[in-house]
């Protein structure tokens, strides 16, 4: 069994005061102790350089290499899975690492969050990534009911009044046109995702489910009627004012 030689309290403070100033290997030689003893001290002592370890322009080994052309690169990743397979992390340890993640995390600066939201501009997600990212947020709870920042006290559950039937619908259409009243789009030229056709929905201008009065019913395709779950406030009062200008009578 290997004996690890104790530290004493002057090889601690003398650690404390170089550990942000000299390299682990110079610190190890004026110890006359090995570099992983030094970063293993320096770990429990809770201690940080705040900087890389090692000298500037200094190169790695796998400098300019690909997996193409180094079979060492290309078992690199292979290796280390391997080496940690079954391995677990002592609960300090991982408990040091998130403490520290929580100092430096990058998007606690407005000025990296910004940036982040900046390069995602116009940028699309797969329907594969989309899925994965909804069934996560449902899965937490993070936009589930009343965590959800469009949350009405669950007016959305509340049932339709008895006179919002076909008939209704079909009228408020006729009345309309057959276009969406926002993107004005025909009827005829709506599609699902899958080339399908459907109807134009009936919109509830003050999303009162029971409010079934023609003046507070509007047409819209799907896409802009999933517009009308934000702002809800605005969409109330601009579709008031469209619906205003509509002299077609209900039949």
């Amino acid at each position: 069994m290997v004996k690890h030689k104790i530290w004493a309290i002057e090889e601690e403070e003398f650690l404390r005061t170089n550990y942000k100033i000299m390299l682990y290997k110079d610190i190890a030689i004026k110890l006359g102790r090995s570099s992983a003893a030094v970063t293993r001290r320096a770990f429990l002592l809770k201690l940080t350089s705040g900087r890389n370890r090692f000298r500037k322009g200094h190169k790695p080994w796998n400098y300019g290499l690909t997996k193409d052309d180094d079979e060492r690169v290309a078992n690199y990743g292979k290796l280390g899975s391997l080496a940690k397979k079954g391995k677990k992390q002592p609960p300090s340890f991982s408990k040091f690492l998130s403490e520290r993640m929580k100092k430096k995390n990058p998007m606690d600066n407005p000025e990296s969050r910004k940036k982040v939201g900046l390069s995602k501009v116009g940028k699309k997600r797969s329907k594969e990534i989309r899925t994965k990212i909804g069934t996560t947020r449902i899965e937490r709870g993070v936009c589930k009911g009343k965590n959800n920042p469009n949350w009405k006290d669950g007016i959305s559950f509340e049932p339709y009044g008895l006179d919002f039937n076909k008939e209704l619908k079909e009228a408020i259409r006729k009345r309309d046109n057959y276009r969406c009243q926002q993107c004005f789009r025909h009827q005829d030229e709506l599609r699902t995702k899958n080339n399908r056709k459907y109807k134009l929905g009936i919109h509830h201008i003050d999303f009162n489910k029971k409010n079934n009065n023609p003046t507070n019913l509007i047409s819209l395709c799907f896409n802009c009627h999933s517009q009308t779950q934000f702002n809800r406030e605005k969409w109330t009062e601009y579709f008031q004012n469209k619906v205003e200008g509509i002299t077609n009578p209900i039949s």
